[in-house]
């Protein structure tokens, strides 16, 4: 029902407005000249990303520096009138006849939010955005963060049609009034760094995807949160999964978009991925596609800080490093291994690219582990052995012989119990 109402008042508001939003867009293009929209990437229903659309209320203005001026310095007298009659919200009834909106709901904020909300203030996106919602009507701009998240809240757990028309009408009147458009002289709200204090200064971090939302996900997004904890380095985003159910959803109150073409929006301009596939085959096939139609997106070596790297071994890049690992002097680890909890890689070891080690590997001296093979939890390889590529070595195994490529070997002591020659050529093909 609810969604037919907004159906019904966007395509009604649209027919209404129509002149109205042309005259606007001529004033901006006169005032401001061009563009006369602009348009952002904001959290939709469940945190998916959405497009809203706005008109413009400010200038282009860069300082010496090449960088924006501050807001409050680029929007105009024009610009002001615009935002105080919420003009410049008009076109967001494309969004809501789109589906990406409602005509009642909390605002859509900033990607960036996501991860700041508690989570009960992350439980504002379980319905649509809105153009206007409960908090535009109890205080707008001029309450707190913390106000304007408890009303969003209470507005989902009693959200009706007949609280709806109440809201709509109250914004009717608080737009011919022009109540609570600025929050002090502010011109716009102060950026939410997820506590109460509107002067914490904001800091830029690293942002970062991570690319598969499944439990190697949930333990590299745990990896970079107890990075955080020792060092505040990076922004998450998100997730990626091609998974349909998984893609419904959100993880740890963030996003999971569906595709990697999400990074075509230049909302994730500078954006670094990391890759949280364990089946080394798969991670190989997808990271060679996403490097040639992402060539300029770079992937961060992640090590845990409570694992033990001597400053003497190498670790490539894309490569993440669980807890309680050890790898000791002049090893040698490739681009985009995986290694995952309490694993032991000995001195002059050799892990090439790709290899997942799952927990609690234990690889000796001088041992070479070729490119795509996996070592399953609690496997040994003994001092001086080598594993072959694309080679899978069972849970518990201990490997006392060299191994051939391309084979599954389990055991006490391990051995080779088939064959797959299909695996390359058809990563090779695909």
């Amino acid at each position: 029902m609810k969604r037919l109402f907004d159906i019904i008042v966007a395509f009604v508001g649209l027919v209404i407005l129509l002149p109205v939003m042309i005259l606007v867009a001529i004033l901006i293009r006169i005032n401001l000249g061009s563009p006369i929209m602009f348009n952002q990437l904001r959290p939709g229903l469940l945190g998916k990303p959405i497009r809203i659309y706005k008109f413009r209320t400010m200038t282009d203005e860069y300082n010496e520096a090449g960088e924006l001026v501050p807001t409050f310095e680029r929007i105009t007298k024009f610009g002001q009138i615009i935002r105080r009659l919420s003009l410049d919200e008009l076109p967001q009834l494309l969004n809501v006849l789109k589906g990406d909106m409602s005509i009642v709901g909390p605002r859509p904020l900033l990607m960036e939010y996501l991860d700041r909300y508690s989570p009960e203030q992350a439980r504002r996106n379980e319905v649509r955005p809105g153009i206007t919602g409960w908090a535009q009507v109890n205080g707008r701009n001029a309450i707190s963060w913390d106000e304007r998240f408890k009303l969003d809240v209470w507005y989902v757990d009693n959200q009706s049609l007949l609280l709806d028309f109440k809201i709509i009408w109250s914004t009717l009147i608080k737009v011919i009034r022009s109540e609570d458009v600025n929050q002090a002289s502010n011109v716009t709200m102060p950026i939410f760094m997820g506590n109460n204090d509107p002067d914490t200064e904001q800091e830029e971090f690293n942002k970062i995807i991570i690319i598969g939302a499944g439990g190697v996900g949930k333990g590299i997004y745990q990896i970079i949160e107890d990075i955080n904890k020792v060092k505040k380095t990076w922004d998450i985003i998100g997730f990626i999964d091609e998974n349909e159910e998984k893609s419904k959803g959100m993880l740890f109150n963030l996003p999971v978009f569906g595709s990697i073409d999400v990074l075509n929006d230049p909302f994730y301009a500078g954006v670094h991925v990391t890759f949280a596939i364990g089946n080394p085959v798969e991670k190989m096939k997808l990271i060679e596609k996403f490097r040639v139609k992402y060539p300029k997106v770079t992937s961060p070596t992640l090590i845990h800080p409570t694992a033990i790297v001597s400053n003497e071994a190498k670790i490539g890049v894309g490569t993440v490093v669980n807890a309680l690992v050890v790898i000791e002097p002049h090893s040698y680890i490739g681009d985009f291994v995986l290694v995952y909890y309490g694993c032991m890689i000995g001195h002059d070891s050799m892990i090439e690219d790709y290899v997942s080690l799952l927990p609690q590997s234990n690889v000796s001296g001088d041992v070479v582990v070729k490119k795509c093979a996996s070592l399953g939890s609690n496997s040994t390889i003994i001092q001086g052995i080598e594993v072959g590529e694309y080679t899978v070595v069972g849970a518990g195994a201990v490997v006392l012989k060299s191994l051939p490529a391309q084979c599954t070997a389990v055991g006490v002591p391990a051995k080779a119990i088939k064959f797959h020659h299909e695996m390359k050529v058809g990563m090779l093909n695909g």
